[in-house]
């Protein structure tokens, strides 16, 4: 396998391992040349940048990107408590961001609110989870749940429909917008400086969107 087909996680636990042996160079290197060959992925631009610095500090620098990566559960649940009182759920993927969360809430809910999307492909990669949406405007749900590639601040990172549909969500409602990514796709300043997104991701900010997560500080 690759550094361009590993998982940022699976990186990160190898490069804790070369520290460890004393390999701190050859992870610094590695880790300079992952922000060349793979800047459209955040969560790798999020450890190569977090790695970054002086040589001295690397295991603790890589221990806290180690926490972050580990609080995906509790990423998850801050999603769940915000609509686990929804009268519906819009959603617009049938993504593991979205079936992580959904997973989550119907094991803990006491009543499965209706889950809403207006795409027949969205409703069959749902029906594998034994989720059977209806067949809607996603944007009318009482909550839309956001998938982000990445988010910085009030800035979100997602396909443009799915935006498109955050927007007249809002426009309804300003509460209505629930976003979720990955706890390493949250980027701080460093990564967000060095995060070139493919083609097909765009970008807005809307300071009502709600973001339940928040990663520990790195």
């Amino acid at each position: 396998m690759t550094v361009l087909e590993e998982p940022a996680r699976a990186i990160l636990d190898r490069w804790r391992e070369a520290a460890a042996r004393g390999d701190v160079d050859a992870v610094l290197s590695e880790a300079a040349a992952l922000l060349g060959s793979a800047a459209d992925d955040p969560e790798r631009v999020r450890i190569a940048t977090g790695a970054g610095g002086e040589p001295s500090g690397l295991a603790v620098r890589l221990a806290r990107l180690a926490a972050i990566d580990a609080d995906r559960p509790r990423s998850i649940q801050a999603v769940v408590d915000q609509l686990v009182t929804a009268d519906s759920i819009g959603v617009v993927s049938a993504g593991p961001l979205t079936t992580d969360v959904l997973d989550r809430l119907f094991r803990v809910a006491d009543e499965l609110a209706p889950v809403i999307t207006d795409r027949a492909s969205i409703a069959r990669g749902l029906a594998e989870f034994g989720i059977h949406p209806v067949l809607e405007d996603p944007a009318a749900a009482d909550r839309l749940l956001v998938p982000a590639v990445a988010i910085h601040g009030s800035r979100v990172w997602s396909s443009r429909p799915i935006l498109d549909a955050a927007n007249r969500a809002t426009t309804g409602d300003p509460t209505a917008v629930v976003v979720h990514a990955r706890p390493l796709a949250h980027l701080d300043d460093a990564a967000r400086r060095a995060f070139r997104p493919r083609p097909w991701v765009d970008e807005a900010a809307d300071e009502r969107w709600s973001q339940p997560y928040r990663p520990p500080a790195a």
